[in-house]
């Protein structure tokens, strides 16, 4: 006689499917780079925004009931950083507090957090304290709510994976000071407070994203007016070595104007925001923090071909003649800048992009005479033999950047078939 199993087996089944496609969906966003900077619109304060929060502390509690906001102690200093932990830049940054005996709070990225739980294990063991930074650095102030309830929950997930503990502090990624807060940044805090969340913002920006130089983050990091303060800066998100040759003058600079240093939570006198993680929290997040660094650990691509290269026809080779003639594009190169805040009321700054020629030319690959157009014939021994193993598929780009459209950081001439 056949037996029926339990319906109920049937609710684990499901559950544990959801379960699965969630982790794959947050696999999935971190091999895309899903809600990387730059995706951020500008905004200006709007009259929804009450004045106690735009003209307040730099924490927001919505959590329920009329908005609180709380503000820094006198003569108190909360060392905050963002966007790690980076596995070139943290730990230099933790050395440094080590040595001046000064703690700090992190909020870090979820993605980096399942990448290197172990700096985040650190984190926790010396004493410092840990808010999240949303899982892909996302804008809560555009995102939907489906997408914020997803970067929090993966992030709280990894969190209690990777410590064994939860926190209720929360700094949305291209925040910036309570005057500069919008009415998308409004309903944003609105929407983390229902979920239990803590909105921190800052007083004062070290600018390290911008600096020139490590004087300039101290300038920049340093109250003026004897009042508390919570320091933004960045322990990943780019190279933060500038930050790391700033942080110890910052730390004696302050120290020597009567200033003492806490956590967020003391710095705003809140009780600890942290606390032991249910026993299915830490299991879902060690199994996520597993699928994702098997994830990362897959190459993209297991072809030989060079990026952008089109895949030659296995069925057909075209024949290639040995007078097919060749020409060399411009070499370029890529300069960015790496995201971060601005001043109140300027918004967010957004990534800076560009790619050129090295030889500053306005245009590649530009045909300006009839000579051009017909360009001296190449024997195949003289062409490269990189380009000889993919003579069966020429090369149609226009410009060397759809080479190499996923880096454009070609450092050499590129080669292609002349029409």
């Amino acid at each position: 006689m056949r037996t029926v199993p339990p319906r109920g087996h049937w609710w684990v089944l499901t559950g544990v499917l959801v379960v699965f496609l969630a982790a794959l969906f947050l696999a999935t966003s971190v091999l895309r780079g899903a809600g990387g900077p730059g995706t951020v619109q500008e905004q200006e304060p709007d009259g929804l925004v009450p004045h106690s929060v735009s003209g307040g502390g730099p924490v927001i509690d919505t959590r329920g009931g009329p908005p609180v906001s709380l503000g820094v102690r006198p003569g108190t200093v909360a060392l905050t950083f963002d966007d790690g932990p980076d596995p070139a830049w943290t730990p230099q940054v933790l050395r440094v507090l080590r040595e001046k005996r000064v703690p700090a709070t992190f909020f870090v990225v979820g993605r980096h957090v399942a990448e290197h739980p172990e700096l985040v294990r650190e984190q926790v063991a010396t004493g410092h304290e840990v808010g999240l930074h949303t899982f892909t650095h996302a804008d809560l102030a555009t995102a939907p709510v489906w997408q914020t309830r997803l970067e929090l929950a993966a992030s709280r997930a990894v969190l209690a994976g990777a410590t064994g503990e939860n926190t209720t502090l929360l700094r949305p990624p291209y925040s910036s000071m309570p005057d500069a807060v919008g009415d998308r940044d409004w309903h944003a805090s609105l929407r983390t407070g229902a979920l239990g969340y803590l909105t921190v913002l800052s007083t004062h920006d070290g600018l390290d994203w911008d600096a020139h130089a490590p004087q300039d983050i101290v300038d920049g990091a340093t109250p003026k007016d004897g009042r508390g303060a919570v320091v933004l800066l960045h322990d990943g998100g780019g190279d933060r070595s500038r930050t790391v040759a700033a942080l110890g003058p910052l730390i004696d600079t302050l120290k020597a104007r009567g200033y003492r240093f806490t956590t967020l939570s003391q710095a705003v006198g809140l009780p600890p925001q942290t606390a032991p993680a249910p026993t299915f929290d830490r299991w879902y997040g060690t199994a996520l923090i597993g699928l994702i660094q098997a994830a990362v650990a897959v190459p993209p691509s297991t072809s030989s071909r060079p990026a952008g290269v089109p895949r030659a026809n296995r069925h057909s080779p075209r024949p290639v003649s040995r007078s097919r003639a060749y020409r060399f594009l411009p070499s370029t190169r890529c300069s960015g800048r790496a995201p971060g805040t601005g001043p109140p009321g300027a918004g967010p700054r957004r990534r800076a992009h560009s790619c050129r020629p090295l030889d500053g030319s306005s245009a590649w690959n530009r045909r300006s005479s009839a000579t051009s157009r017909q360009p001296p014939a190449a024997s195949r021994d003289q062409v490269p033999g990189s380009v000889r193993s993919h003579a069966t598929a020429p090369v149609v780009a226009r410009s060397a950047v759809s080479l190499f459209p996923a880096r454009c950081t070609s450092t050499g001439p590129v080669l292609r078939s002349a029409p």
